[in-house]
């Protein structure tokens, strides 16, 4: 069977080799997680280390959009990016055309934590043929030890 505990404590909410672990009750830091297996014979104890950290209320971890809101889409000639950060993090984000060319880079700094929008012109550039198109608007957040990383799609029409 499976025991759970973590920083010591049993954890009772397991089917099993199934962990599910809310962390509403826990402050942000780093915790160990310990599995302990046995059979009728073996005894078997494995452990990791995991980090808990804030993230904004209408974060889910199905749905890592709910971070980004882009608009208009489908856009003209500008676009705006409206984000959130739990803290401190480098963010680049950028426009890619179908064919995996940077388009433009909107962002690539370290950021306070908070909201931030972003405003981006459209300009069109050389090789690039028709402007109008499906182009992706990539952001990577990258946290301490944490990367979080999202592919939109955007429409520009004339």
């Amino acid at each position: 069977g499976y025991s759970w505990y973590l920083d010591g404590d049993i954890i009772n909410n397991h089917n099993g080799s199934t962990l599910t672990f809310h962390s509403d009750s826990y402050e942000p830091g780093y915790y160990e997680i310990k599995a302990r297996v046995s059979d009728n014979d073996t005894i078997t104890v494995t452990s990791w280390t995991i980090q808990i950290i804030n993230l904004p209320s209408n974060y889910s971890a199905n749905r890592i959009e709910d971070l980004l809101n882009v608009y208009p889409n489908p856009f003209s000639n500008s676009l705006s990016v409206d984000y959130y950060l739990e803290r401190n993090a480098h963010v680049r984000i950028s426009v890619i055309d179908l064919q995996a060319r940077i388009v433009s880079i909107l962002c690539d700094q370290i950021q306070p934590a908070g909201n931030h929008t972003l405003s981006w012109q459209f300009k069109p550039q050389h090789n690039f043929g028709n402007p109008s198109g499906i182009y992706i608007l990539k952001t990577v957040i990258q946290y301490d030890n944490l990367t979080v990383t999202q592919e939109k799609k955007i429409i520009k029409f004339e």
